[in-house]
């Protein structure tokens, strides 16, 4: 069940929503809204996301790392959002959707922001992969999807504080991840990491998804077992 949604409002509204969550100047929000506003929900998002919602950094690491192999694109995200995000540190969930969203409109255009948080979504876990640090967690795991998918579950838990993702293993060869209150894009960018993933770990997989509303629903995921 989606938390804390607005109904309506004017966009100011949303911007200075925003503003009481991050400790940034609002004309940030201002720029994230310009560039992407007329193309994706993000004004909506900014107004349902709780304000207590918050994330650790290093997801914003990620992308923006991906982002980062097209310098133009990332001297763009510098100039709206002034410096990369803090790894470690816990941001406001409203700084984190619009940052992320910046960042999907860069990699494509912002007309193609949905295809661009895919394409980021799905290149920053084969990145992440091809990192010392993803390559001896393959290594530790081997290719083993549910023990993959199980350490990206926990690695969630320890580096988010707002909703949850049910994962069920019954069925070998089936993952059913059902998403609660997920405040970043379950048809694009959730749905690219996923693909990402299988990619990296070298298993061919089928995916599925169906959604409730933006914010909650369920992905399937299927691969040959065995």
């Amino acid at each position: 069940m989606v938390k804390n949604r607005a109904d309506g409002g004017k966009s100011h509204d949303a911007r200075r929503a925003a503003a009481v969550w991050v400790r940034w100047p609002r004309n940030m929000f201002d720029r994230a809204l310009d560039l992407v506003g007329q193309y994706c929900d993000l004004e909506q998002r900014l107004k349902d996301i709780p304000p207590a919602a918050q994330a650790r950094g290093i997801w914003v690491r990620t992308f923006e790392n991906t982002l980062a192999r097209q310098p133009r694109a990332m001297e763009r995200y510098l100039a709206i959002f002034g410096t990369p995000a803090s790894p470690l540190g816990w941001h406001a969930l409203g700084e984190v959707v619009a940052r992320l969203a910046v960042a999907g409109a860069l990699y494509t255009s912002p007309r193609e922001v949905k295809q661009g948080l895919r394409a980021i979504g799905r290149a920053q876990s084969v990145q992440f992969a091809e990192s010392l640090l993803g390559r001896t967690l393959i290594r530790l795991l081997s290719t083993d999807p549910v023990r993959v998918l199980q350490q990206g579950a926990a690695a969630r838990r320890q580096t988010c504080n707002y909703g949850s993702w049910e994962h069920d293993f019954s069925t070998p060869g089936r993952a059913i991840v059902t998403h609660h209150d997920e405040y970043g894009w379950l048809d694009s960018q959730v749905l690219g990491s996923a693909e990402g993933t299988f990619e990296a770990i070298r298993v061919q997989a089928r995916f599925t998804q169906r959604l409730d509303d933006p914010y909650n629903g369920v992905t399937e995921i299927t691969w040959e077992s065995g």
